[in-house]
Order: structure tokens, then sequence, then C-alpha cells
């Protein structure tokens, strides 16, 4: 099983890492973008593009992990 795992901070792929060890055949991709976490917090919270840029970074991850 492929799972994608979009991130804001690089100190999380070592706790999905970790909870992902229990399950069988289970194999975790990361795709670290700080920058959405940077516009979040300058702009006080969600942005109006926020959901449309999350939304093409987990689709093209989604893509990469069904190949």
């Amino acid at each position: 099983m492929r799972i994608a795992c979009l991130h804001t901070v690089d100190s999380n792929i070592t706790v999905l890492d970790a909870a992902a060890a229990s399950l069988p055949g289970a194999t975790l991709s990361h795709h670290v973008r700080a920058d959405l976490l940077q516009r979040a917090e300058a702009a006080g919270g969600l942005y109006a593009q926020g959901h449309e840029v999350v939304a093409f970074a987990q689709a093209s991850m989604a893509a990469v992990a069904r190949s």
C-alpha cells in the first residue's frame, strides 16, 4: 500500500514513518511544503488560494503514489 503524505514541517516525517512501521506493506512518500504554513501564518489563517494550492499538491502526490 502506498501512502502519500503532505507536510508543512519536516518533523512530521519521522512521526508518520514510525506509525507506518506497524502497517504491513505500507510505503510512505513524503512531500514537505513549508511555504503553505508560512503563507497561512502570514495571512493570519487560511488564505483565499490555500485550498486550491493544497488540492493541487495532493492531486500531484496521488498521481505519483499510483504509479
